[in-house]
């Protein structure tokens, strides 16, 4: 089911107008940039970007101080490969806000020396505070230069440790930003995956000093990971890790929402899934309640979004407590053991609900054991850093790249490797009517590309969704416009274009590929790998989403279009959602190893 995308982002590039130059003087980096038009239109848009951050930290008594620069590596190698606290794009270019133009800035790569690159005494603001740092040179690393990571890694139920997986991702190094976070990796980083030999033996490659993640996983198994320093001439070795089979966790809850009087008025639910997840109550929040973490069989709880409390109630039934009081919590969940038959409640004030609820730990969950769908994104998988969501409903909703929910489903059912949706809406009054949503928290309303393949039933009036993006802003949509033909509308249908060369057919399998650049004003789609076209959108477009404060409730994904009651009637084979816009040939990789990364979820299996 690998797609033959098109280069279709390649054409968005070529036909996507330049932003408008900000103003930064006759300036060595400015002056190179204008020989690769590529990336002078790739900077433009994020020099706009640091702009408006510089101004804005200014504007609140903060350090913040705007860099321009290029990174040059030796050879033939590509800078955009290079880790660093921004993302740097074609031939090196790089722009961003920093703290303080004394505190170093790291750019790291396996293969090259770490360098920590302090500002040039000379390179003082330009007319409008804009600092021009030139080339910042890195050196090719020597054999000398470098060390290897080691270690040993054991299966639970197997002497064979071959089949499974170790990523290497070199760190990011400390940041000189003003909010002292980053901005992630570019496009052309990469980790390195490492052989693992029948016996469990692990050893890299030479690699440049620095600190790395080590990324341990194995299908059926508990995903772990470790951090290491490697140092010039030395092995480095994580040490002897075993990946344990996980435990079978049970959850009997009932939820707490703001404005509610006591558990007792909401219904009790019941969920299963292996322990190494990450668990939400309710399927309308981008993130997640808690974590249960399993190391050497015992299972504890995390958590990452604050304020969260948690109290243990002791054995007993949900019944006992209908009466518990959110504020009661008062213990924070990091750490604290699960104890099976316990009584928990839990306050999360985050997401503005709590949650009273009941776990059980059953055994060991054997390798190919499937499991309930109905669970969260894994923690501790390998993750590809371009992939927000990628779903193919082998059986289960579940996501495979460990970056987005499973589908919250209700009416549903699967067929040969495909989501059966009945095309009747969920709010329509029908006791069959479906739901099938899932968070993206990864997602950007900047730029992003989405691939659906799919099979139609009927595009009647009432079922002519495909996918939408948002349940509340409808930010985005797919569906089967006038004639059939391939249709794109924006913020909740104000904005729609259909294509009228790209014909959809009832009872035929479609690909659908669209993405969708907003700075550069374009959405370009592709049907059945043949077939492109693209649209201009009206100059200043926005998402309106984008600004309102529900942006990080709604990026969320479905086959509904809630605005009109609008729901799919088909079945659904695979879904695919990316970040940004790439090549034919990126995508195709993305894919394929989407594809041998089955680690997100034991329940894929």
């Amino acid at each position: 089911m690998i797609p033959q995308f098109l280069d279709f982002a390649r054409a968005i590039l070529m036909l996507a107008a330049l932003l408008p130059a900000v103003a930064i003087g006759q300036a060595p980096t400015l002056d190179a940039l204008k020989r690769f038009p590529s990336a002078e239109k790739a900077l433009q848009v994020r020099m706009k970007r640091a702009v408006a951050e510089r101004d804005r930290y200014r504007e609140a008594n903060r350090d913040a101080h705007l860099i321009v620069g290029r990174v040059q590596l030796q050879g033939n190698d590509d800078p955009e490969s290079v880790r660093s606290q921004m993302i740097i794009v074609e031939e090196g270019f790089f722009v961003d806000v920093i703290r303080d133009p004394k505190m170093p800035i790291g750019f790291r790569h396996s293969d090259y020396q770490p360098l920590d690159f302090t500002l040039p005494d000379d390179a003082v603001p330009g007319e409008n505070g804009v600092i021009d740092v030139g080339f910042v040179k890195m050196s090719r690393a020597s054999l000398a230069d470098k060390g290897r990571i080691t270690g040993k890694l054991m299966l639970e139920a197997t002497d064979d440790a071959s089949a499974a997986r170790v990523n290497v991702t070199l760190r990011t190094p400390r940041a000189n930003t003003p909010s002292n976070g980053t901005e992630g990796v570019g496009r052309k980083h990469r980790s390195m995956t490492l052989k693992v030999g029948r016996d469990g033996t692990v050893q890299s490659e030479p690699v440049s000093e620095g600190d790395y993640y080590v990324g341990l996983s194995a299908d059926g198994h508990v995903s772990t990971s470790r951090r290491v320093t490697v140092k010039a001439g030395e092995d480095t070795d994580f040490g002897r890790v075993g990946l344990e089979l996980p435990r079978k966790i049970n959850i009997t809850y009932r939820v707490l929402k703001t404005g509610d009087r006591s558990f007792a008025e909401s219904p009790e639910m019941v969920k299963s899934f292996p322990a190494g997840h990450r668990w939400k109550a309710t399927p309308d929040i981008y993130g997640w309640d808690l974590e249960f973490e399993q190391s050497g069989g015992k299972v504890s709880f995390s958590y990452s979004y604050a304020p969260c409390h948690i109290k243990d109630l002791g054995p007993g039934t949900l019944d006992d407590h209908l009466d518990a009081l959110p504020e009661a919590a008062t213990d924070s969940p990091r750490g604290m053991e699960v104890t099976s038959g316990h009584v928990y409640l839990l306050n999360q004030q985050h997401w503005k609900h709590a949650v009273l609820f009941r776990a059980e730990i059953d055994g060991k969950i054997e390798p190919g054991e499937k499991m309930s769908p109905d669970v969260g994104i894994t923690a501790g998988s390998p993750k590809l850093p371009n992939v927000i969501a990628h779903y193919e409903f082998e059986g289960n909703a579940n996501e495979l790249n460990g970056t987005g929910s499973a589908f919250d489903l209700k009416n549903t059912q699967f067929n040969n490797g495909a989501l059966v949706l009945n095309g009747q809406y969920e709010h329509s009054g029908s006791a069959s009517g479906y739901r099938a949503i899932a968070s993206t928290p990864g997602q950007s309303y900047d730029s992003f590309t989405v691939s659906v393949r799919f099979k139609a039933q009927s595009f009647a009036d009432r079922n002519r969704t495909i996918l939408c993006g948002g349940s509340s802003y409808r930010w985005f949509q797919i569906c089967a416009g006038q004639g059939n033909a391939v249709s794109v509308t924006l913020n909740n249908q104000r904005i729609s274009h259909t294509f009228q060369n790209l014909k959809l057919r009832p009872g035929h399998w479609h690909q659908i590929a669209c993405a969708v650049d907003i700075p550069k004003g374009i959405v370009a789609v592709v049907l059945d790998h043949n077939r492109a076209e693209v649209f201009r959108l009206p100059p200043g477009f926005k998402l309106d989403v984008a600004d309102s404060s529900d942006a990080e409730r709604d990026k969320n994904w479905m086959f509904t279009n809630y605005s009109y009651g609008n729901a799919f009637y088909g079945l659904i084979d695979e879904l695919t959602i990316l970040k940004g816009t790439m090549s034919a040939a990126a995508f195709q990789k993305t894919i394929a190893t989407l594809k041998e990364n089955t680690s997100a979820s034991t329940s894929s299996n």
